[in-house]
């Protein structure tokens, strides 16, 4: 079953439909005294109990349930999303030649679909597509080319289609944000290079090739060996909640960290003078696994007191008994709770799990950075000459990692708002003047996006990306996105062998994110869609048919809560006098932003 939680760059929260579905709720019994009406405790304490735990149950059941069981329309009816297939690869990073396992699904459902339907490709950021093959249900294919790479499956009609899933493929995997570069704004290009379990590979060249592929700039950069952040050689520095010292076992120098320890511990060390953490950095240090089974999270927070919660990541790769080199990529945590961001950790915390053998655990040489790269775009690609596209890619004397595309733009600048959005969300572009770009567009006609004019976007296009017309002075244009996928995005016009020549801004990445992924109640993102009718005759074939039940969600005030007008209240009777109440607290949810706390309060009663 889907999980109730949601997870995105704001941290865990709930999301708004999954309260709204199952709670929203302003009674007609309240709004005379716009708070919760008196409840005696009189019940039995059996018959108190009893009603209690249905009460608890129910919303349990809620949150678990696939919100197409309450409501069978609801994708379709919602109107944020137009997609018809939810499309999944059980891999984003792979080498050439390497199996990718591609499995389709109907939209809001966890069920795989056996359909006939078309899966093709194309190069991120184009628009020139290539047939795979034919994915029923599920399909296996490979690369065997190194780039970055749009996967989605259509009909053959393409009256009916999936998101697009970006698929990078290389010996080596160059991770950037960096999509352009204007003349006009910032020129400093920066990321990380790794292999596929995470480790960071220094010593390799950047490159800058051009159009075709041919290396521009053979050297712009080489990647980092990383700092060392703690050697390891001194036990005093760390605390822990096993036995805690030296050993001589060791993979560098003299000595390792050993923690004697029979079951699940923590160790824990505050680098506030040792180091300042970057989106960029792999944290790796080594682990000395006793039997291989052994579970290995990495907490990084912070130990003033204005930067509340932290960051966590968990290891994806098996271990095995002996050393293992341990790899944290800090841009992609698996959780994030509060206001912290990777640069103001300040504490490291490894928790280790499933310990069933009693031993020394070893850890040695945390190293930060390994695999980084930084520089400034070249000066000698000059203005007035050189708007194209070029791409970026990491190599040593035999292989290579994916080719990322990069657009310069020798005149104005477009930046956005947001770069990562959810589907049936908006961002607000906004544009700079420098070069051609002398005056803020009057019309959205010639903007790119993945390599086709805005002007020619034919109705399945239109229901991908849209666009508003200027507003603000021209100055902005409202993107909304409807259906999940990575979108390169410029202005100016396009044609001849590299589309981007007469690009008149840099071009940006927008990474728009499903928002089915988790399918439930708790999980959905956007204030509509449910028919309160069915949810409430959905939950009538769970409940006990002697007990009636109303739903409130309360502020934290105590007032009734009436963030959503356009839902309708459940609403089953009056409370009797011998009435009990269960609830729940949860985070109300704007879109994909972080919320705030409400309660979801449950009144039962007997018949």
């Amino acid at each position: 079953m889907s999980s109730k939680l949601s997870e995105n760059e704001h941290g865990l929260t709930y999301t708004l439909e999954a309260i709204l579905g199952a709670v929203l709720i302003i009674s007609t019994v309240l709004f005379f005294s716009n708070s919760l009406p008196y409840v005696a405790q009189k019940t039995g304490e059996h018959s108190k109990v009893q009603l209690m735990n249905i009460g608890r149950d129910n919303l349990d059941l809620i949150e678990v349930t696939p919100v197409v069981d309450i409501s069978p329309g609801y994708w379709a009816g919602l109107g944020l999303i137009y997609r018809n297939y939810t499309l999944v690869a059980d891999k984003k990073f792979v080498e050439p030649g390497e199996n990718v396992t591609f499995t389709v699904y109907t939209l809001g459902y966890t069920e795989i679909l056996y359909h006939n339907l078309s899966l093709k490709r194309s190069v991120l950021g184009l628009d020139t597509e290539t047939d795979i093959g034919t994915i029923n249900g599920t399909m296996v294919t490979n690369f065997s080319s190194v780039g970055e790479y749009n996967v989605r499956a259509i009909d053959d009609d393409e009256s009916t289609w999936s998101n697009y899933v970006t698929i990078k493929v290389g010996h080596y995997f160059l991770d950037t944000d960096i999509s352009g570069i204007s003349a006009a704004g910032d020129k400093n290009v920066s990321g990380v290079v790794y292999n596929s379990t995470g480790s960071g590979i220094p010593g390799l060249k950047i490159e800058i090739l051009d159009i075709n592929d041919d290396p521009l700039v053979s050297f712009v950069n080489i990647t980092e060996y990383g700092i060392i952040v703690d050697d390891c050689e001194n036990s005093n520095l760390w605390i822990s909640s096993g036995a805690l010292e030296l050993n001589s076992t060791n993979i560098s120098e003299s000595h390792s960290i050993s923690v004697n320890s029979d079951s699940d511990f923590w160790l824990k060390k505050t680098i506030s003078t040792t180091y300042n953490f970057d989106q960029n950095d792999i944290l790796s240090f080594y682990f000395y696994s006793i039997n291989g089974s052994e579970t290995i999270d990495l907490e990084l927070s912070n130990s003033s007191d204005s930067v509340t919660g932290k960051l966590t990541w968990d290891n994806t790769n098996s271990l095995n008994s002996g050393w293992n080199k341990i790899n944290y990529i800090l841009k992609y945590p698996y959780k994030a709770e509060g206001n912290i961001t990777v640069e103001d950790a300040d504490i490291i915390e490894i928790k280790v799990s499933n310990v069933n053998t009693d031993g020394d655990y070893l850890f040695d040489n945390f190293i930060a950075g390994e695999g980084r790269f930084s520089f400034i775009w070249p000066p000698d690609i000059k203005p007035g000459v050189d708007t194209a596209s070029y791409y970026l890619q990491a190599s040593d004397s035999i292989n290579t990692s994916n080719r990322h595309r990069i657009i310069f733009s020798e005149n104005g600048l477009i930046v956005s708002d947001e770069y990562v959005i959810y589907e049936g969300d908006s961002t607000f572009l906004t544009f700079s003047l420098g070069g051609s770009l002398n005056a803020f567009p009057q019309k959205t006609n010639f903007f790119d996006i993945n390599h086709k004019r805005y002007n020619t976007f034919t109705p399945h296009d239109r229901n991908k990306i849209s666009l508003s017309d200027p507003f603000n002075g021209n100055q902005n244009v409202k993107l909304t996105a409807n259906t999940s996928g990575d979108y390169y995005i410029f202005y100016g016009t396009t044609g001849g062998e590299d589309p981007a020549a007469a690009a008149k801004t840099n071009t940006i990445l927008i990474k728009v994110l499903p928002s089915d992924g988790k399918n439930t109640l708790y999980s959905d993102s956007n204030c509509g869609g449910i028919n309160i009718t069915q949810l409430n005759d959905y939950m009538r074939l769970n409940m006990p048919p002697y007990v009636n039940y109303n739903l409130y969600l309360i502020n934290p005030d105590g007032t009734l809560c009436d963030d959503c007008p356009e839902f309708k209240e459940i609403i089953n009777g009056y409370p009797t006098g011998e009435a009990v109440v269960v609830n729940k607290l949860i985070h109300l949810n704007q879109g994909s932003g972080l919320g705030f706390m409400r309660e979801l309060r449950m009144v039962l009663w007997y018949k």
